[in-house]
């Protein structure tokens, strides 16, 4: 069984919402526009971290028409940051809008290709959309993003697997619950034999 689409809890999506605003802002105020003043750029990108934070809050809280308005001005103001794409493509994957969610994915790697959350939800929708090849490229290239990504290391593992590649999935799967002992009994009830504790 796959995991869901990358999700954290509310009281943890919180304390993130700070967290991605920042990383946000960053990514706003080295993009301002050749020819604007300092005092200006700095104002458009505290402007635009405002409205990507009250998205993501607006996420949080449930409501997805105002945090989809929000994302979508955010990308208005500034077509490069990659999270207002991503966090309005994780809004299209949790209404099943996967064609959708998968163009906004796509739309943030081809800012930073080595988005991590962006490769994982991607490999998720190749994998519903039974392109088990492409799915395995996706973590592959999640994992290489991200070596700690537990989940990307099991549900690698698990496609494998699936393909006959027992033995690299297998190992997968252990790297994964050495990341995550919690993940200990889903390989159990995959069948995944483990070593170790």
């Amino acid at each position: 069984m796959m995991f869901p689409p990358a999700r954290i809890s509310r009281r943890a999506a919180a304390a993130a919402v700070v967290v991605v605003a920042s990383l946000a802002f960053g990514a706003c105020s080295s993009s301002a526009k050749p020819g604007t003043t300092g005092s200006t750029s700095s104002t458009v990108a505290k402007t635009t971290a405002a409205i990507l934070q009250r998205g993501l809050q607006e996420q949080v809280a449930g409501d997805l028409v105002n945090a989809e308005k929000d994302f979508k001005e955010v990308i208005s103001r500034d077509p490069q940051n990659k999270f207002a794409f991503y966090d309005l493509g994780l809004i299209y994957q949790t209404q099943a809008k996967n064609s959708d969610s998968e163009n906004q994915y796509r739309l943030a790697l081809s800012i930073d290709a080595k988005f991590g959350p962006a490769l994982y939800n991607l490999a998720i929708l190749r994998t519903l959309a039974k392109d088990t090849a492409g799915a395995v490229m996706l973590y592959r290239q999640s994992i290489e993003a991200n070596a700690k990504d537990a989940n990307a290391h099991f549900n690698l593992g698990l496609l494998l697997r699936k393909q006959g590649n027992t033995a690299e999935g297998n190992q997968e799967v252990q790297t994964a619950v050495g990341l995550d002992p919690s993940l200990k009994a889903k390989a159990t009830a995959q069948g995944v034999p483990l070593t170790g504790p």
